[in-house]
């Protein structure tokens, strides 16, 4: 029988959140039922032949869990997390929660998120992150050792896959995927972009993507009088995300943390640019060193290292044997240690663990509770938002009342 995993999400979008699609998407010995709040958008999960089930509030929640049995239960972001933890004090089911990276950042100013993370912590049975930094930011944040693990984000590495033309085009291309939000470090690129064409002139520098910065991005381009080389594409699709890296000459994605403390974490981006077989120029900065190797398949610099960046630029622009031979090194590493088909196999070979042990934790303290077996659920449930800031609220109640 196969296994059924309830995946929770607080939102879906397939567009900017492929690392989350991958993990839902390419199972192999799991039923994936997917738990979206009313937002999301249900045809971008792409999971044929599964219902929906519009819960309300948390009571229907765990009339559905009661009659829909389930056998794991992964929530993915911390935020998802806090979605499924109410229920589940009730159904004692297997838990995981996977952090991404993105929100890390924004806890050390957010009490409230503090506190259901421990809370979450206590809870899990297991927590997943996608680097040792990742995993060393939860040790700070009180998540314990023990609980945590690695799991490399996956990318399916037939769509990304190396293209063997040269000399495509006249001109150079640099490409830039990402939420047009700070904390990629897209003015950094265009301004480093700006510095490199003394050197390298001929080049051109596209950006696929869309967010809260594209009139000030928009505005800075005009600026620095780069209108005719400098393109904002907006927000692709995966096959078209593709089709650009499979045509660029290099990936640039210096991204750096917000005087907020927002991070980026674990871009998938520079993964898949890896998987085309094309160089990349990033930041170190959070768990990126992990994903690249520097001075073999891209450069890192430190964050807001315009110069660092724009000699990076210039490196590859003139050296097309520098560009091919880190192109080899890249799709090598990511056929490694980021296949997709690989990553699914360990994170079920995860799930079966679990099944086989039935563990789970109670908030109260740190001691495995053995529960009863029990089988699947297959369909796709619709939270609804509102209550989130409820569950928050009784999160905080959960931790005031836990000794310790």
């Amino acid at each position: 029988m196969r296994m059924r995993i309830a995946h929770v999400l607080p939102g879906f979008d397939a567009i900017g959140e492929t690392y989350i699609y991958n993990f839902v998407h390419y199972h192999k010995r799991s039923e994936p039922f997917v738990i979206v709040p009313p937002s999301a958008s249900l045809d971008a999960v792409r999971l044929p032949g599964n219902k929906v089930t519009l819960c309300r509030d948390w009571s229907e929640f765990e009339r559905v869990l009661e009659r829909e049995q389930i056998d794991v239960v992964h929530a993915h972001t911390g935020l998802g997390g806090t979605l499924a933890l109410i229920p589940l004090q009730s159904f004692r089911l297997p838990y995981i929660v996977s952090f991404y990276g993105i929100e890390m950042g924004a806890e050390r100013h957010d009490r409230v998120r503090q506190e259901a993370y421990r809370v979450l912590f206590r809870t899990a049975s297991r927590v997943l992150v996608p680097s040792a930094y990742h995993k060393g930011r939860l040790v700070e944040a009180g998540c314990l050792e023990p609980k945590l693990r690695v799991v490399n984000l996956g990318v399916n590495v037939e769509q990304f896959s190396r293209s063997d033309a040269v000399n495509r085009y006249d001109r150079m291309r640099v490409l830039s995927v990402g939420r047009l939000v700070q904390r990629k470090g897209l003015l950094d690129a265009i301004e480093a972009f700006r510095e490199a064409l003394i050197d390298a002139p001929g080049m051109e520098l596209y950006i696929a993507g869309e967010g809260p910065m594209r009139r000030e991005i928009e505005r800075y381009i005009s600026k620095l009088g780069l209108r005719d080389v400098v393109f904002l594409l907006g927000a692709l699709p995966n096959n078209m995300i593709a089709e650009l890296m499979q045509r660029a000459d290099m990936f640039l994605l210096p991204c750096a943390t917000t005087a907020e403390g927002d991070e980026d974490g674990a871009p998938i981006t520079l993964l898949e640019a890896q998987a085309c077989g094309i160089p990349v120029i990033s930041t170190r900065h959070g768990g990126i060193p992990e994903m690249v190797c520097d001075g073999e398949s891209g450069f890192l610099v430190a964050e807001h290292d315009i110069h660092g960046l724009s000699s990076a630029m210039v490196k590859l622009a003139l050296d097309r044997k520098l560009r091919r031979s880190m192109g080899d090194t890249g799709r090598s590493l990511i056929e490694k240690a980021h296949d997709i088909e690989k990553k699914i196999v360990e994170l079920e070979d995860l799930y079966a663990e679990l099944i086989g042990r039935q563990v789970w934790y109670s908030p109260n303290d740190f001691y495995p509770v053995t529960v009863e077996p029990q089988p699947g659920l297959t369909r796709i449930l619709v939270l609804h938002e509102g209550s989130v800031l409820t569950l928050y609220s009784r999160l905080l109640y959960l931790r005031d009342r836990s000794p310790g």
